[in-house]
């Protein structure tokens, strides 16, 4: 009967890294050293503050919430569900207490692995402690990515302070009770429940009361006081479709990054986080405001409204302050490759804009052809946390041979002053010159044909090298009429 529950759990935990790195032999071993755990919801397993036993936790079933206790505050740091690895505070320090409390959301079944015994598998095996070590530095999880689900484990430090509290780690505080109209509505109706309820947004929702659509402000001033639409037509000629959702549970990083992403100010909260539940609240971007001033939306704001380089230095400069505040609080750095890469993005298109602004102003030059940025290297790839050099380049459509010199003199000129202004915020110019500004870098679509035909069929160190600049790090930033 003990052969055949070992092998029950050998069965599970080889479909969960890092047991999925371990040998066949080695992990039943592993699996018969294992005890069984049962716990009801709300049961507590480990408080913020306690001395570890000699064992970390594995959920089978069920769920595990984890939370860091400020003050009297309970902050909601993770929740932990099957093949989820907690509690591995005894991995990485020795007789040090936890940092955060484990409660059980869901009615569980938990192994609980003897930390003594799996350290030995840790020295023998480099994709185990790689992958604990890869988790430990990563923190709070990516809930976007499907393919690097790192948790948040019991290693959050007690650094809290009134100055460098990290609101962006906690669950928001929503609307539960947003304002919303049928679709059949007239838009001078739903104009007078947004005016009756002093609100700048109304959901539209189907008969289940699921979210089908979202109108604001803005939209009325656009698209009706415009007089492009009557006010006697439907909610449905202005409203936005399909709505962006998202679950209660994410964090407000989570939902500026979600609201940046999309461009949007508004986000519905529903009961599974998609748009095929039920509405239970509404956050906005005034809302993670109000939580925490020195926050990313505020970043990409500040850029929009930036007239020149010396502003876009400046939010630069303080980006990598809040990169530093987010290092203290040993924040995830999925979380912080994301914020800043979204920033750095603003920033050079951004620069794409005063420069376009400039050349129109001055010589009365429009690109008239379609073209795009194209960010390369560690922007390209996400990685840009620090201030690296450039990497860029541009493509724009063919055109006719006695045209192409002077389009090819214009976008030139524009990557030029795009060039100087990234320079100017601090990224410096590359040493090798792969930037747009480099006429080698700045082509027509068949252009770039040519050349990659080039790299490709009679390569060389070089062309090995720029094609793999392309390959691995390219990111479309910018495509404009």
């Amino acid at each position: 009967m003990s052969n055949t529950i070992n092998h029950r759990i050998y069965d599970f935990l080889k479909e969960h890294p890092p047991f999925s790195f371990i040998t066949k032999d080695e992990l039943l071993i592993i699996a018969s050293q294992i005890s069984i755990l049962y716990l009801e919801s709300d049961n507590l397993i480990f408080s913020q503050g306690e001395i570890p036993p000699d064992y970390f936790y594995v959920i089978r079933e069920g769920a595990v919430k984890l939370f860091n206790e400020y003050r009297s505050d309970k902050i909601l740091i993770d929740i932990c569900d099957e093949g989820d690895i907690f509690g591995i505070r005894p991995l990485i320090s020795v007789h040090q207490p936890y940092t955060l409390t484990a409660v059980v959301s869901e009615e569980a079944l938990i192994y609980k692995i003897p930390t003594s015994f799996f350290i030995s598998t840790m020295k023998t095996n480099k994709s185990v402690e790689d992958y604990f070590s890869s988790s430990f530095a990563g923190g709070i999880r990516n809930p976007y990515s499907s393919f690097n689900k790192q948790k948040a484990f019991d290693y959050e430090k007690n650094k809290f302070s009134d100055s460098t509290y990290l609101s962006e780690v906690q669950t928001i505080q929503f609307n539960t009770k947003p304002i919303s109209c049928k679709i059949d509505t007239k838009i001078k109706d739903a104009a007078k429940i947004m005016r009756s309820n002093n609100v700048g947004s109304l959901i539209i929702v189907d008969e289940s009361f699921k979210p089908i659509g979202i109108i604001t402000d803005r939209d009325l001033r656009n698209k009706v006081v415009g007089g492009d639409v009557s006010l006697e037509s439907e909610i449905l000629e202005i409203m936005n479709s399909p709505v962006i959702t998202a679950h209660s549970q994410l964090t407000a990083s989570d939902l500026q990054i979600l609201m940046i992403k999309n461009n949007i100010h508004h986000v519905v909260i529903t009961k599974d986080g998609s748009a095929n539940s039920e509405i239970i609240g509404m956050v906005s971007e005034h809302d993670i405001l109000v939580m925490h001033g020195n926050n990313p939306s505020a970043f990409i704001r500040e850029i929009k409204r930036s007239t020149e380089s010396g502003q876009l230095r400046q939010i630069r400069v303080s980006a990598e302050q809040l990169v530093k505040k987010y290092l203290d609080q040993e924040v995830s750095i999925s979380y912080i490759s994301r914020i800043i890469t979204e920033i750095n993005n603003s920033i050079t298109s951004k620069a794409i804009e005063i420069t376009m602004a400039k050349l129109q102003a001055e010589e009365g030059k429009t690109p008239d052809v379609k073209w795009c940025w194209l960010a390369l290297g560690s922007q390209g790839r996400e990685e840009q946390l620090l201030r690296s050099d450039q990497d860029n380049a541009l493509v724009f459509e063919d055109v006719n041979e006695d045209e192409y010199e002077k389009k090819k003199n214009y976008f030139l000129l524009l990557a030029k002053g795009v060039n100087e202004i990234l320079n100017d915020c601090g990224f410096g110019y590359c040493p090798a010159n792969v930037m747009a500004s480099n006429a080698s870098w700045c082509l027509s679509i068949s252009q770039w044909n040519n050349q990659f035909n080039k790299w490709i069929y009679t390569p060389d160190e070089k062309a090995v090298m720029h094609a793999t600049i392309f390959l691995i790090s390219i990111r479309f930033l910018e495509i404009l009429n």
